[in-house]
Formats: C-alpha cells, structure tokens, sequence
C-alpha cells in the first residue's frame, strides 16, 4: 500500500513540470489607454483570458487576448490619424513571465501620416515580465485594421534543469525504495 502512495507521489513529481505551460490563459488582465498629448490615463477596466473587450472612450478599438496573442482591431469606416495612443496589458496574476513580444506577420503595415509606403510606422512595444505598452504615433489606420502581437513566455516553475530533476526524484524513489526492501528483509 505505502508502495503504491509512493509510486503516484513520484509520477506526480514528474508529471507536473511537464504538464505545466506559461500562457496567458485564465489570469485577469488589466487595461489601460495613455494619450500622452493630453496626459491622460484611461482604465478600460480588466479581462479574462482568452476574453475581448472594447474601448468605449475612444468608440473605435476593440481588443482581444487569447493565451500567447493580444490583438487590437481597429473599426475604423474611413482612414484615420492616430496622434500619439498607447495600451498596457498588465497580467495581475504575475504566474507568467513574458519573455519576448513581437509583431505578427498578419499586422496590418501602419503608415505615418504621408501615406507614404516606403515609411512604415510599426507601433513601440516595450514591456517587462508582466505587462506590455504598444504605443502608436503619427500614424494613419486604415479600415479594418488589425494589430496582432505574439507574446513568448518563460516558465518560472521549472527552474531547475530537467535532468537534475529527474536525478534528484529518481535517487529519492530509489531510496525510500531500499529502505523499505531493508525493513521487510529485517524481519
């Protein structure tokens, strides 16, 4: 019977890393809109992942977080000058760590105010362990576009090096293994 506790307490040992993914998935996100020209910062309020939600001040930004995605959709019904406009995403549950955000290649190109093609205007992307800022300036929104940012993450939960791991949760088992071989032999 301890054997058999034994054995689920071990698989669960080593199942769990394993079994474990950083994704944005199930944590509260907080949102907030920044419009520096006005010094002004906005709570659009906060989200479940995967979830969406839309800017009523602003009427025109919609936007979406799934699991390693965060999109913004434009709903725009001619081209539109964006001044200067940033978004934060804040993960308030801090479990993952965001490790690299980047552009997706299905972004619509932005472009500055000129129009001119040879000058694509992507938006700033600065972000930290648990929240992230794009920030658009000087930039013209074409209808329907929409921004999708992928985010890449690092899980802090399995800091020790796999095969350590498995050394130190293999010589445990082996060890309480032959402790108990030692005390039925006894007898």
């Amino acid at each position: 019977m301890r054997f058999r506790a034994l054995l689920y307490l071990a698989a669960t040992l080593f199942f769990y890393p394993l079994s474990a993914r950083a994704d944005l998935i199930g944590d509260n996100i907080h949102v907030y809109e920044n419009n520096p020209m006005q010094a002004t910062t906005k709570d659009l309020g906060s989200i479940f992942a995967p979830g969406s939600g839309s800017n009523a001040l602003l009427g025109f930004v919609t936007y979406e977080v799934t699991g390693d995605q965060i999109s913004l959709l434009f709903n725009v019904p001619k081209s539109f000058y964006l001044e200067s406009r940033s978004f934060t995403f804040v993960d308030t549950s801090k479990d993952p760590w965001m490790d690299l955000v980047s552009m997706d290649a299905q972004s619509t190109p932005l472009f500055g105010q000129d129009g001119s093609v040879n000058q694509p205007r992507p938006p700033i992307i600065t972000f930290d362990t648990s929240s992230v800022t794009f920030t658009f300036g000087d930039v013209v929104i074409p209808p329907g576009s929409k921004e999708i940012f992928d985010l890449d993450f690092r899980d802090p939960v399995s800091a020790t090096p796999e095969p350590a791991s498995l050394l130190l949760v293999g010589s445990a088992v082996l060890g309480v293994l032959g402790m108990g071989r030692r005390r039925f032999f006894a007898r």
